[in-house]
Order: structure tokens, then C-alpha cells, then sequence
């Protein structure tokens, strides 16, 4: 779970971010959040949020999307959802 993990770097959804192709278009994520429920991304052109399968679609501009990129799996990164800020361990991210 992400609260507690101690070796876990922070990241925040809207900060900056630096190059790299993790995370970017096509990339797909899984998140684990405070509860330990865990939610897959994919990061596509034009994503709006759609479900398919098990991901939810998002487009690269999104803050889902935004703190994916340049993240690596044991990364927290931190997002509002619901105008509540949270964390989640990234579990996998490619």
C-alpha cells in the first residue's frame, strides 16, 4: 500500500517532469491506492476516461497521465480525485 512505505519516493501529479519514455503515449499503468484498490491506466490520444477491459483511457494531458510519466514501479505519486488529495504506489508502469 502506498501510505507507510518508507522507501517509496514521492512524486506530485502536477509538478514538472523531466524526459523520458515511461509514461508517455501508449503506456500502460497500474496504480495501487491508500485502501490497497488497485485501477489500471492507459495513456492514449483523445483518451476521455473511458473504460475498456480493465484499464481506464486517459489522454497524456491528464494528471493521471502526468504522474505516470517519468514514474517506475515503488514510485507514490500523488493525486486529486474527488477534491481529495491521495496517494498511490505505482505498481507498474510501461
Amino acid at each position: 500500500r502506498a501510505a507507510g512505505r518508507g522507501t517509496a519516493r514521492h512524486r506530485r501529479a502536477d509538478g514538472p517532469r523531466g524526459p523520458t519514455d515511461r509514461g508517455g503515449p501508449g503506456a500502460l499503468g497500474q496504480l495501487e491506492d491508500e485502501e490497497g484498490a488497485r485501477s489500471w491506466w492507459a495513456v492514449l490520444p483523445g483518451g476521455q476516461g473511458d473504460a475498456v477491459d480493465d484499464a481506464t483511457i486517459v489522454s497524456p494531458e491528464s494528471p493521471v497521465a502526468r504522474a505516470l510519466r517519468g514514474a517506475e514501479a515503488g514510485d507514490v505519486v500523488r493525486l486529486r480525485r474527488g477534491g481529495v488529495l491521495r496517494e498511490h504506489e505505482v505498481l507498474q508502469v510501461g
